[in-house]
């Protein structure tokens, strides 16, 4: 009985060797990959997810992938990284997301054969931090001017479209005009050119964007009128035989004054710079000037007013007159 127990043992681990031997371990790793966390600051997005194992194979790209229908894939829209990578979370910020939809995002991972995703996770973009401001307006002639505006903030989002409001200001509102610069996913400077304006009228404008069909934001509001050239004609006074003409540029308007000064004659009541001229030159600045007419006759009745011209245009004060 002992021989027959031995023998039947000495069996039993024989056939425990052999059946051992012909069993394989396998060594495959496999590629693993989680979606970790979207954080949403405002209107900027930012997704987090860790490669846990990297596989056996060379990664071609990795990152994340986003639609607003679940489950997106590579074939949606996509962040893709494609330095080699190392195992360890990673992070990148996600771009041209519709304001106030919902989105899913997956981390993903493609070694050329095959690809895997984390998990399913949802976001939302908002605009609470967008900010617009119509900045100031640069005067270029006397019927046109150039608006300055800024967006910032703008971050994960991609806007519809951007640009300017502009209008008369009129009670009630009249109409707005809008200049529309088209889709926007990114901070921007921006100018507009403003033509055809009436003089010393007054207008209105701001920034806008609209996020969608239904919203639309719009920044601080600038109002503004094209000065006019003004300028008036003062007092005479007299020393002997000279006479000391006053006069005042009230606005300067646009573009600015080449030359100013009185005009005179003794021929015609309505005198004008084809007539006689005292020239003063270009002026930079508003107050009052002032030029001599020597050589006065007495008993003569002359005619006078004050001009200033930009160059284009010659605008008069009131004539007198007076009599030495």
């Amino acid at each position: 009985m002992r021989l027959q127990a031995n023998i039947f043992l000495s069996g039993f681990i024989l056939i425990a060797i052999v059946f051992s031997a012909c069993t394989k371990i396998s060594s495959k790793r496999e590629m693993a990959i989680t979606t970790d966390e979207i954080i949403v600051a405002n209107s900027q997005i930012t997704a987090k997810g860790t490669l846990v194992d990297l596989g056996d194979n060379e990664i071609n790209s990795y990152g994340f992938c986003w639609s607003t229908l679940s489950m997106p894939t590579i074939n949606d829209n996509v962040l893709a990284f494609n330095n080699q990578p190392q195992t360890g979370a990673y992070s990148g910020l996600i771009y041209n997301v519709l304001p106030n939809n919902s989105y899913h995002i997956r981390a993903y991972m493609d070694d050329g054969e095959k690809i895997v995703y984390g998990e399913d996770l949802t976001f939302m973009p908002i605009t609470d931090s967008l900010l617009l401001t119509t900045d100031n307006v640069s005067f270029l002639s006397s019927t046109s001017v150039n608006i300055k505006g800024t967006v910032n903030n703008v971050g994960s989002l991609l806007l519809q479209d951007f640009g300017l409001y502009w209008a008369e200001v009129t009670s009630p509102s009249g109409p707005v005009s809008i200049i529309s610069l088209g889709s926007l996913n990114h901070d921007t400077v921006f100018n507009s050119t403003l033509s055809n304006l009436i003089t010393t009228k007054p207008y209105y404008a701001r920034t806008f964007v609209r996020i969608d069909n239904t919203q639309t934001l719009l920044g601080n509001v600038l109002t503004f009128s094209i000065p006019d050239l003004v300028v008036t004609t003062d007092t005479v006074q007299f020393s002997g035989s000279t006479a000391y003409l006053f006069g005042t540029i009230v606005s300067l308007g646009i573009p600015a004054v080449s030359e100013h000064g009185f005009c005179w004659a003794v021929t015609t009541s309505y005198p004008s710079v084809n007539n006689n001229k005292i020239i003063l030159g270009p002026a930079t600045q508003t107050g009052s000037f002032n030029g001599n007419l020597p050589g006065l006759t007495i008993g003569t009745t002359y005619y006078y007013r004050a001009y200033a011209t930009d160059g284009a245009y010659i605008k008069y004060g009131s004539i007198k007159h007076f009599i030495p």
